[in-house]
C-alpha cells in the first residue's frame, strides 16, 4: 500500500471553452475517492447455458475535496456548477499517474470563510458513467 500526500492529486476544471483550457484547483489539503461499478451478465455470449461472462457496465468516481485556498478561478468555475447545476468538465490526475476524464456534477459544495481571508471549501464531485481514461 502507498501514502501519498493529497498535494500529490492534480484536479483541474475546464472554464467549457473549445479547445478545452484547464484552471488548476489550488490549497487541497485532503481528498478521498470511492469507485462504483455495476457488472451486467450476458448469458448469450458463451455456447454453454450455464457460463455467464460478466463485464462492467457503469462505473462511477466521487471524489470528495477539502481544500483550503484564496478565491481562484477553478474555486469559482467549481462554486457556479453547483448553484447552476452543471456538469463541469474535469481532468483528475492520480498520484501513480492515471489521468481521468469528463463531466462531473457537483454534489455538494459547501464554503466556509476563515478571518484570515481564505476560504476553507468542501466540495463532491461523481463523474458521469463514461470517464476517459489516458
Amino acid at each position: 500500500m502507498s501514502i501519498y500526500a493529497a498535494s500529490d492529486l492534480q484536479v483541474e476544471i475546464s472554464d467549457g471553452t473549445l479547445p478545452r483550457s484547464f484552471s488548476h484547483i489550488q490549497g487541497i489539503e485532503r481528498h478521498r475517492w470511492r469507485v462504483t461499478q455495476e457488472m451486467i451478465e450476458d448469458t448469450g455470449v458463451r455456447e454453454d447455458a450455464w457460463q455467464r461472462q460478466s463485464a462492467p457496465h457503469m462505473r462511477q468516481v466521487t471524489l470528495a475535496l477539502e481544500l483550503v485556498a484564496t478565491s481562484h478561478p477553478a474555486q469559482r468555475m467549481l462554486r457556479e456548477a453547483a448553484l447552476m447545476g452543471t456538469k463541469p468538465y474535469c481532468r483528475i490526475t492520480h498520484p501513480e499517474g492515471l489521468v481521468m476524464e469528463g463531466n462531473f456534477h457537483v454534489a455538494e459544495y459547501e464554503e466556509d470563510a476563515e478571518e484570515d481571508a481564505l476560504l476553507a471549501i468542501a466540495v463532491e464531485l461523481i463523474s458521469d458513467a463514461t470517464l476517459n481514461l489516458l
